[in-house]
């Protein structure tokens, strides 16, 4: 691959090119040029969080863009652990969105069988020859922002929140309501002035933390940016 784009016979894009061929409400775009996007992963399946996807941003610090890659495939840290190196060669692969109208660009494998506004993951045939990962696995630095600074440019990165603390209500609750199947978002909040900003956290059920009480004192937070399964706000 990197002898290929070095005698031009593959072209890069960067991961902010590539969310700029899909045009939001439309259908999925399957890409017919040889483009190859590079990217570091910064999410992990290991604690059961994320579920046969991976986040990848465009440097290891400071990030421009960052993308979602659905693919067929459990326990992927083995092989695309967080700052690993990742290129991924898109001719007759997809850009849209798994869920239409959520916000989140994603890379898949194929139009879904049952709605051709959506996106499937690319397949476990498919990732050999599509998906690569090279032996440089890089440290990923969390960008430090403020709440207000969050907006879709930080989809698929991967950020830091200092100085936050669950709301007072949730103290000794788990990060999971037990009466939701899939994912529970919890309010975090930052005092700002004389009254507080706040976002949600969003974890799946399926976490092995999931059972974990909430922590109460206030502190710093790493996290992916994403956004509900709506689209509706912010995760």
């Amino acid at each position: 691959i990197i002898d290929s784009i070095s005698a031009g016979t593959l072209e890069l894009k960067t991961i902010k090119q590539v969310k700029e061929l899909y045009i939001k409400g439309n259908n999925p775009l399957k890409i017919a040029s040889d483009i190859v996007v590079k990217g570091y992963v910064v999410s992990s399946d290991k604690s059961g969080n994320f579920y046969k996807e991976f986040y990848m941003q465009d440097a290891p610090e400071n990030p421009a863009a960052g993308i979602k890659v659905a693919l067929n495939l459990s326990n992927s840290y083995n092989k695309f652990n967080i700052g690993r190196e990742v290129y991924i060669r898109l001719k007759d692969l997809f850009i849209g969105e798994t869920n239409s109208g959520d916000g989140i660009i994603t890379i898949g494998g194929k139009i879904k069988s049952t709605d051709n506004t959506e996106i499937e993951n690319v397949t476990v045939n498919q990732i050999p020859n599509h998906i690569y990962r090279t032996e440089t696995t890089e440290e990923i630095i969390p960008k430090t922002l403020d709440f207000a600074a969050i907006n879709e440019t930080n989809i698929g990165t991967f950020i830091s929140l200092e100085n936050v603390f669950f709301e007072s209500k949730l103290a000794g609750k788990a990060y999971v309501d037990p009466k939701e199947d899939f994912d529970t978002q919890r309010k975090i909040q930052t005092c700002l002035g004389l009254g507080y900003d706040d976002l949600l956290v969003e974890t799946s059920s399926f976490s092995k933390f999931a059972n974990e009480t909430l922590p109460e004192k206030a502190g710093t937070i790493n996290a992916v940016v994403s956004k509900d399964i709506g689209g509706n706000f912010m995760v």
